[in-house]
């Protein structure tokens, strides 16, 4: 069939007020990804599509994460924010916000990380990525 699963999907305007870039993140064999690519070239309102991961790109995800963490659970919690280089951006009481930004291959090791904590929340904003070096992807 023509189906297949999206992992990750992103939307956000660009420097260009008409336009909007979409990040898709899928998963398949080499024909699969071509028979996406075909698929998405032909909307109407599609410019273009490029596969990133046939060229030398940047990928990063967001994080938000809010955590109930006791004084006694400080010091726990000040290694997570050393090893994943996250900040602070929020505290109340024992409530903390969290923001991690995450090479995508880092995603998973801090979620099983955060099994250690009480986790009252959390949002990811879907992976982004862009070329690295002189390439871009401009209409």
């Amino acid at each position: 069939g023509r189906g297949f699963n999206i992992d990750a999907l992103t939307v956000a305007p660009t420097t260009d007020p008409k336009l909007s870039r979409i990040t898709l993140l899928t998963h398949g064999d080499e024909h699969i990804i071509e028979q996406i690519t075909k698929q998405l070239n032909r909307l109407v309102d599609v410019l273009r599509v490029v596969d990133l991961s046939t060229q030398e790109h940047i990928w990063r995800e967001l994080m938000l994460i809010k955590v109930k963490a006791s004084p006694k659970d400080e010091p726990k919690l000040q290694k997570l924010i050393e090893k994943f280089n996250a900040q602070l951006v929020d505290e109340k009481d024992e409530l903390k916000i969290l923001q991690f930004v995450l090479e995508v291959d880092r995603s998973e090791e801090l979620l099983k990380s955060l099994k250690n904590f009480e986790v009252l929340e959390l949002v990811r904003s879907g992976h982004v990525a862009m070329h690295r070096g002189k390439n871009t992807l401009k209409a």
